[in-house]
């Protein structure tokens, strides 16, 4: 697990989860209230709810993306590893 801190204030904010630690109807569930929250759009084709899920678990699987526990919402959330390290970074003023 990797930790989110804000170094002013040393409180912790969010934490990485490893995908392998969850049940996968967790992580699933995960996936598919992120790709409806989202409505990405991909173009002129149509894309399958399943091609999605299909794509995050790839994302995942390649660590293109992690699985984040927002401690303050109390609530997991899908952030490209590039955001994840950006949000990592100390906060300076």
């Amino acid at each position: 697990m990797r930790y989110l801190s804000n170094m002013s204030e040393q409180k912790q904010q969010a934490v990485e989860i490893s995908p392998d630690s969850i049940s996968k109807e967790a992580l699933d569930s995960i996936i598919e209230s992120f790709i409806l929250r989202e409505g990405t759009d991909y173009g002129f084709q149509e894309v399958s709810l399943d091609t999605k899920k299909r794509q995050i678990h790839k994302q995942l699987e390649k660590q293109e993306i992690v699985l984040v526990y927002d401690l303050e919402n109390a609530s997991p959330q899908l952030l490209s590893r590039k955001e994840w390290t950006k949000l990592q970074q100390p906060i300076t003023d």
